[in-house]
Parts: structure tokens; sequence; C-alpha cells
């Protein structure tokens, strides 16, 4: 009886193995950051010109979300960076704010990418579509305020994870990858939704990548609010056929643990009586 229950404990545990580290093939598969910072403001709408007065910077690798938010009296940043849905795609949020008049602007930057594996038997093409939704107000002549979407498909063995777009894209992928569907959005005072379709291939066994990030620019009193999100959703191709690379579902690592402590378990209440009270008094 003893040696039936071991045997199928270890039977669900070669079973359940695989399931929990099938999902973790593609190096550098998906992650998330938000980070956000104050500087000196400059002539003309830049990004952190002089450098850094204050950042706060959250997440990373192997995230599935992030958020941060900085109000140091001087200036506003806040963004935040999430996963959701069946085939994990990427929610981007962010707002950025300063003081009117004043040399000081904030920014918040919202940057996630997610690896797929297309499992599919045949070639398939497949259409992202997405959408950046915001508003800009500039309360005088001065004020300045952007929003900026960005998304890019790729496939790179080797690629890092990167959240400079424009390094990221000309050099990292442009050296040994192949990019297969770039965009950039753009809302302006006047306009406050925008979207693109993102079109792409697979190959069976093929490995990509959806990279997108989400940045907000406020200087001299400008308020902007990208809050109502920069996000992704599949609009043609069989979803079903691509496996994302996420950590294992909780259900699975509960059930691998409960394996292992009835394995334990199976295998103390196997040694005879005498052994475990030897054992016993030796703890003691």
């Amino acid at each position: 009886m003893k040696n039936r229950i071991r045997f199928s404990v270890i039977t669900i545990l070669i079973v359940l193995l695989p399931v929990c580290s099938a999902q973790a093939a593609i190096d550098s598969g998906y992650g998330a950051v938000a980070d956000v910072g104050t500087y000196d403001s400059c002539a003309v709408l830049c990004l952190r010109p002089g450098g850094l007065n204050d950042q706060i910077f959250n997440g990373g690798e192997f995230t599935t979300s992030a958020s941060a938010t900085i109000d140091n009296g001087t200036a506003f940043g806040f963004a935040s960076a999430m996963f959701q849905g069946d085939v994990f795609s990427p929610l981007l949020r962010s707002r950025a704010e300063s003081p009117l008049g004043d040399t000081t602007a904030g920014d918040g930057i919202a940057t996630a990418v997610q690896g797929y594996t297309y499992m599919g038997a045949a070639a398939q093409n497949f259409s992202i579509q997405v959408s950046l939704s915001g508003t800009i107000d500039e309360p005088n002549a001065s004020s300045e305020g952007s929003i900026e979407g960005r998304a890019a498909v790729y496939s790179h063995p080797d690629a890092p994870f990167g959240t400079n777009y424009s390094s990221f894209i000309s050099e990292e992928i442009a050296s040994g990858g192949d990019l297969l569907a770039n965009e950039q959005l753009f809302l302006t005072t006047s306009l406050d939704l925008s979207s693109a379709t993102l079109d792409f291939t697979l190959n069976p066994g093929d490995e990509v990548y959806v990279w997108m990030q989400l940045e907000t620019k406020s200087e001299r009193g400008a308020i902007v609010n990208a809050l109502n999100t920069f996000s992704m959703t599949f609009t043609a191709g069989d979803t079903a056929s691509l496996q994302a690379t996420v950590v294992p579902e909780p259900a699975s690592v509960w059930l691998f643990w409960t394996g292992l402590i009835a394995l334990g378990f199976a295998g103390r209440s196997s040694r005879p009586a005498t052994t475990r009270n030897w054992l016993w008094r030796q703890a003691m």
C-alpha cells in the first residue's frame, strides 16, 4: 500500500514538473517597469536634459506589474505597467504635472515586454491593435506637455530587456534580430485618442516579443494625463496558439508543493517506528 502511495505521488510530480517549468522556456520573456522623475526644464520640450533631480524606478525583468509615483512639491510623475487577459497583454498608464511658470519638469514612463511562442501547425497572420488615449492641458503659452505611445513586435534570440526606445529598437534589435512591426502614437492638446495596427506573420515554433512603452512629459505647468491607458488587443490570428511566457499559474505551484509535502510524509511514514522514535529523541 505504501509503495503504491509513493509511486502515485512521484507520478504526480513527474507530470507537474513540466507544467511548472514549461512557461520559462524563453529567457527575458517578460517584464514591467515604471520609471518616474523630475528634472530641470529646458527651452523646448525634452526628456531629462540635465539629468534627474529625483527618480523612482520600480519593476524590471520577470515582473508582471510595477508602479511608481513622485510628488515632491516641485513636480509630479506617475507610471504603472501590468499584464492582463488570457494572452497577458501589456496595459500601461502614466501622468505628469509641473508647476506653472516653474523651471522643474516631470515625467512618467511605463514599459512592458511580453514573449510568445507560436504553437500552431502552419504559418498564420496576426494583428495587434494598440490604442492610446489621454489629455494634455497647457494653461499658458509657455506650458508644454506630450503623450507618446510606442509599440514593436520583434524576434531576437538574445535581446536584453530594454527600456530605452531609441537604442533598443535601432541598436539592440537591429544588431541581430528581426523587427516585424513598429508603431509610434502621439497625442496633442486637440487629439486625445489614437490607434494603430501591428501586422505580422508567425511560423510554427517562432518566438516573438511584443514591446510597449508609454511616456508622458510636463513642463511649465502642463497637466498631462494618460491614465486612460495605452493597451493592446489581438484583432486577428488564433491567440489560443500563442503560449505567453509568464510565471507558473498559482494552481500549478500549489499542486507541485503539495506533491512534495506528500512525498515527504510518505517517506516518513515508511520508516520503522523504532527509527522514528530514535530520530525524535535525537531532535529533543
